[in-house]
C-alpha cells in the first residue's frame, strides 16, 4: 500500500487480553465516519432505489443507467437538506 501512495484504513479492533491505545481509537474513529459516509450512499440506493445492479445491456446504456440512479440520489440529498435548513 505504501507503495502506491495508499492509507491503511483498516479498523483496528481488540485482541484477547490486550486494548488499543488511545491513537488507535482517535484512528478507528476518523476511519468510521469516512465509511459511514460511504456506506450510507449505498445503502441508501440499496433499499430505496431497489439494488445497486441494472439488467441493461451495453456499456453506453449501463453508464446511463448509473449517471441516473446518481443524479436521483443527488436529488433526495438536496430535498433532505432543504427540510433541515428549513426546520
Amino acid at each position: 500500500m505504501r507503495r502506491f501512495g495508499m492509507k491503511d484504513k483498516v479498523i483496528k479492533r481488540n485482541t484477547r487480553g490486550k486494548k488499543i491505545s488511545k491513537w488507535q481509537e482517535t484512528i478507528n474513529r476518523k476511519n468510521s465516519k469516512l465509511r459511514v459516509r460511504v456506506e450510507h450512499v449505498f445503502g441508501f440506493m440499496e433499499e430505496s432505489l431497489h439494488g445497486m445492479s441494472s439488467r441493461e445491456v451495453g456499456f453506453a446504456r449501463n453508464a446511463a443507467y448509473n449517471t441516473l440512479t446518481d443524479r436521483v440520489y443527488n436529488l433526495f440529498r438536496y430535498e433532505q437538506e432543504l427540510c433541515l435548513r428549513i426546520n
